[in-house]
């Protein structure tokens, strides 16, 4: 079971990681 602390975390990474790979997308894409 996760914690709501969990959840905001997870989310956070994973839209910095999202982010980042859209910033690479459209500079080498």
């Amino acid at each position: 079971m996760w914690t709501r602390d969990e959840y905001v975390y997870y989310g956070f990474l994973l839209a910095v990681t999202v982010a980042g790979l859209g910033m690479l997308t459209l500079t080498f894409g």
